[in-house]
Parts: structure tokens; sequence; C-alpha cells
């Protein structure tokens, strides 16, 4: 993370289960190939708190099969549209039993 954008590489988080970011000042998150879904391919908690300043969300977490629960908490409302988008992508891709809770 450098900054305000933080550009996720492929491969960088291959056992991650929970991903916490708290208080973070970043703008942009992304990834490096927006068609990859190698970077978080364990991952079953997103919880975001805090995070006001958010503009955009890599794509990549629509399509995490294993994802179980995204929290978010205090959050301005590029995370909430964001939030919106990826339990969207996560109903296409046949996870029905994503747990959203804010």
């Amino acid at each position: 993370m450098e900054g305000q954008k933080w550009e996720l590489m492929e491969g960088g988080f291959p056992k991650l289960r929970v991903l916490t970011l708290e208080f973070a000042k970043i703008v942009e998150w992304t990834e490096t190939d927006p068609d990859s879904d190698d970077y978080f391919p364990c991952l079953q908690q997103l919880k975001l708190h805090g995070i006001y300043n958010l503009e955009m969300m890599p794509s990549c977490l629509g399509r995490i099969s294993t994802l179980e629960t995204i929290q978010v908490a205090r959050c301005g409302d590029g995370v909430k549209s964001s939030i919106r988008e990826i339990e969207e992508a996560q109903k296409y891709y046949g996870n029905e039993n994503l747990k959203i809770i804010i």
C-alpha cells in the first residue's frame, strides 16, 4: 500500500483468510490484472472499518468463491456502493450465502 492507492499484485496473499482494514486513508484499491482471481484465493472474511475516502475497490472481490462475510462499519458511500457491486457479482457467480453486515 502506497499513500492513497493500494494496487494488489497477483499471488500476493495465497493463504489469507481474514482481511481487516481499519481507518486506512485509501482512495483507490485496484488490482494489476482485473481478470485474475489470484489475489485472495482463500479469503473468507473482509472487514472494513472507518474507511471514509475509498472510491474504488478491486473487481476480483466479486469472484472470490470462498468469501463468506463482508463486515462494514463507519465507512463512506463509496465503500457501500462497492459492497453492493461485490454482492451482485458474488450472486452472479453462485455465492448466494455471502453475508453482508453493515
